[in-house]
């Protein structure tokens, strides 16, 4: 883990928590995640609400109308309920995390590209970081843990990754729910886990 790094993350994750909270106020939050790219070169908010949720997918029912064609609201709910870039209040706060990716940046521009062990282990070490920063920003009590699936996203993920990272720092009751919605492939799960810090360079 890289100690500044997180503290970085963890300041602007809970400062996002705290606007996303005031902005979108009784809303029932069901996810909390530091957004990111396969690179790790840039860190952001991801916040998604069931009222959030309820909205774009009545704005998907209403577009596929208008091309006439049927959809069904609840199929839309469940098709975009753990899909991050299709949460209103998906990136909202991404000034918050300038000194994150200042930092973040100057990491990756210490170590040589060409070094494939190097890449491999900054890789690895802010990927740890942004995980422990997310379990930080759960213990901080903002949200309830039993309620709410916190995370670090990438846009193209598989769900067995998007659930071998939210394994480490959930809680068991929202882990499990977040389990059965992803359906994640148990032998793809396996091999990530087993495989997932090798390195062959």
């Amino acid at each position: 883990m890289i100690p500044e790094l997180c503290n970085k993350l963890v300041e602007a994750l809970l400062r996002a928590c705290e606007k996303s909270k005031a902005k979108h106020p009784g809303e029932q939050f069901y996810s909390v995640a530091l957004f990111t790219c396969n690179e790790l070169s840039y860190f952001c908010d991801s916040f998604a609400t069931q009222e959030g949720l309820t909205n774009v997918a009545q704005e998907y029912v209403e577009r596929a109308k208008l091309k006439g064609k049927s959809s069904n609201l609840q199929d839309e709910i469940s098709d975009l309920r753990w899909s991050p870039c299709d949460s209103p209040y998906h990136v909202e706060f991404h000034e918050e995390f300038k000194q994150a990716e200042i930092l973040v940046n100057e990491l990756w521009d210490e170590i040589d590209h060409d070094d494939e062990a190097a890449y491999h282990d900054m890789h690895r070490a802010v990927y740890e970081t942004a995980l422990a920063a997310v379990q930080k920003v759960r213990d901080a009590d903002l949200f309830d843990a039993n309620q709410v699936v916190f995370n670090v996203l990438i846009g193209d993920q598989s769900d067995e990754e998007r659930y071998l990272n939210a394994e480490a720092i959930n809680m068991p009751a929202s882990l499990a729910r977040y389990r059965h919605a992803l359906k994640p492939d148990e032998a793809a799960l396996a091999v990530l886990r087993k495989n997932r810090w090798n390195c062959d360079c």
